[in-house]
C-alpha cells in the first residue's frame, strides 16, 4: 500500500477515535441525568419512541427498538411499576397490549429534552454559525447511517 494511503488511513482512524471519544463524553452526560431520571438508556429509548409515535402495541415497540418481544415486555413491566408508562388493552384486540406515556414518563421526557436543549444552546452560543451548520449536517448524516 502506498505511503500516502497509510497516512490517510492513520488520520482517518485518529479522527474516528476522536469522534468516538466525543460521543462517549456526550453519552456520559446522559448517564449523569440517568441518575436524576432513574431510567436506563433502554427505558429512555422506549419513552422517546412512544413520545414520537404515540401509544403503540408492545410488538410495534419491539420492532422499532429492534429488541426481542420478551425483553420489551420485561422492560415495559419495570417501567409500568416505576410509573413511566401505562399499559391498557387494545380496544380492537383484547389480547394485545397498548403502551402509552404515564405522567412520570412525560415529566422524565420533559427533563430529558431540557438537558439536550441546554447542551445544544451552549453549542449554539459558543460556535460560529458555519461550524454549527456543519455539525448539524454531520450528526444528521450519522443518524441516517445508523438508522
Amino acid at each position: 500500500m502506498p505511503k500516502n494511503t497509510d497516512q490517510s488511513r492513520d488520520k482517518t482512524d485518529a479522527m474516528v477515535d476522536r469522534l468516538a471519544h466525543a460521543l462517549n463524553q456526550i453519552y456520559r452526560k446522559m448517564d449523569l441525568f440517568k441518575e436524576e431520571l432513574q431510567t436506563s438508556p433502554k427505558e429512555q429509548l422506549f419513552l422517546l419512541n412512544i413520545e414520537e409515535t404515540g401509544p403503540c402495541r408492545l410488538k410495534e415497540l419491539a420492532q422499532r427498538v429492534n429488541l426481542p418481544l420478551s425483553t420489551v415486555s420485561w422492560t415495559a413491566d419495570k417501567m409500568v411499576a416505576k410509573g413511566y408508562i401505562k399499559r391498557s388493552a387494545d380496544p380492537g384486540d383484547r389480547r394485545a397490549v397498548i403502551l402509552d406515556l404515564a405522567r412520570r414518563g412525560k415529566a422524565a421526557l420533559a427533563r430529558h429534552h431540557e438537558i439536550f436543549e441546554n447542551i445544544a444552546e451552549i453549542a449554539g452560543r459558543q460556535l460560529p454559525a458555519t461550524e454549527l451548520k456543519r455539525i448539524v449536517s454531520i450528526v444528521e448524516k450519522i443518524e441516517k447511517l445508523t438508522a
